[in-house]
Order: structure tokens, then sequence, then C-alpha cells
């Protein structure tokens, strides 16, 4: 399914003003209620979920040089 930009698709039907905010409001949901084949969330929540990128992020700052060391999740 492609997404678009409910706020300025255009109007591509005569159907009434209602029934474009219906359909509009079901692709959101479905767009807020997908996963991904394996069952694997797409928009992680929590501290736990976000680990890895997190862990990610200060590893490559470090390597870069925008952080003076890797410092541990832990300290994060």
């Amino acid at each position: 399914m492609r997404l678009r930009n409910v706020m300025v698709s255009p109007i591509l039907s005569n159907s009434s003003l209602a029934e474009q905010q219906a359909e509009r409001g079901r692709c959101l949901a479905k767009c807020c209620n997908r996963t991904l084949g394996d069952g694997h969330d797409p928009l992680p929540i929590g501290r736990a979920a976000l680990e890895p990128a997190i862990d990610l992020a200060l590893r490559y700052s470090a390597e870069q040089g925008s952080l003076p060391r890797e410092p541990s999740l832990d300290e994060v």
C-alpha cells in the first residue's frame, strides 16, 4: 500500500467530504497498526526496544570523534 500525505492529497472522486475523511481515517489506521511480515514492530517503543539503535549511535559518534569516548548504555 502506498502511503500518501492525507493533508495534501487531492480529491480524486465525487464522493462526499465525510466519505473522503472516513477513507483517510481507515488508511491512517492501517498504517498505524501495521507490522512487518515477521511480526516485528517497525516503530519500537521503550528503552529496551531502542537500545540497539542507541548503542549504534553512540559507537558511531565515538568513532567519528563527536564523543571523546564511547559511553555505555548505562551512562546514557
